[in-house]
């Protein structure tokens, strides 16, 4: 089959969509297994005027009381990953799916459960949690932006071109095993939890394929060109004046966050499985930060 050169970087963009997924799924378990956490308090929380939605300019409020900057096109792709109804805003359920656990039914279940809080401010591990895990998919929206602009400038690229690298037997549509053998192609390794990320970040309609029409809402740029979120970071940012009693917390909820994410990482990988298939018996020739062998 002929290979084209943007393929090592569409590689690239895949592997890192399953490292950025994997990272924000470690940040939901945290986030879900604070016992004070309560979907709906947290939400309400973010939605000061009590609109019943979330706004972009909701969500750069609560990031700016942990001096976390934003930009409009982060806010934007944010916003644009989760937001179901396409109206550029989240709902109670979009809210669900940005910041509870997907790769733990049960976990999902019981957080769902709890009792309903009344309108009350957030607790400082809650809000600390949450205000990392939209910083991450903040980090993972410009970082993919990134990839896909460099992707468009290559020569032979095409929209269609990618999809059919995918699929190669021209199904119509991508699954799992197609991401796998691509991958694999172009020497690097992914396990089977990277795999359905990638599916589910993917799938907008849920029916565990992707088609071209949700492929090319992945893949298309929304931007001429993008900052890195490390360069953001250097702007000035006036941060909100905290209380000193809640800056003694900042370091002992730090430490505490920091060690649940290493007691998670430490589940997820050491019951990994390879994706079944040849890729068990070829030599990896990239490791990925989350590999074990180390």
């Amino acid at each position: 089959m002929k290979t084209y050169t943007f393929e090592p970087r569409l590689c690239e963009l895949l592997v890192k969509l399953a490292e950025g997924e994997r990272s924000v799924e470690i940040l939901r378990q945290v986030l879900c297994e604070e016992r004070s956490f309560e979907p709906m308090s947290a939400f309400m929380s973010l939605d000061s005027l009590s609109l019943g939605y979330l706004l972009p300019s909701n969500i750069r409020n609560f990031l700016s009381l942990h001096s976390i900057p934003a930009t409009d096109l982060g806010l934007y792709l944010l916003i644009k990953q989760y937001d179901s109804s396409c109206r550029g805003k989240l709902s109670l359920m979009d809210f669900h799916n940005l910041t509870l656990s997907a790769a733990l039914p049960k976990l999902r279940r019981h957080v769902l459960k709890k009792p309903q809080k009344l309108r009350g401010k957030m607790e400082y591990p809650v809000s600390y949690t949450l205000a990392k895990l939209l910083e991450k998919e903040l980090r993972l929206m410009c970082s993919l932006e990134e990839i896909k602009h460099q992707l468009c400038s290559t020569k032979d690229y095409s929209f269609l071109k990618a999809f059919e690298c995918l699929d190669r037997k021209r199904k119509g549509y991508i699954t799992d095993w197609d991401v796998c053998r691509f991958v694999e192609d172009n020497k690097n390794f992914l396990v089977k939890e990277d795999l359905d990320a990638i599916i589910r970040r993917l799938d907008s309609s849920g029916d565990g394929v992707v088609s071209y029409t949700e492929f090319i809402d992945f893949i298309l740029p929304l931007s001429k060109g993008l900052p890195s979120f490390a360069a953001v970071q250097k702007c000035t940012v006036e941060p909100l004046i905290i209380e000193e009693n809640l800056r003694q917390k900042s370091t002992q909820t730090e430490k505490s966050y920091l060690g649940k994410i290493s007691r998670i990482e430490g589940k997820l990988f050491a019951n990994k499985k390879l994706y079944p298939g040849k890729i068990k018996r070829r030599m990896i020739p990239r490791k990925l930060r989350f590999d074990t062998e180390k």
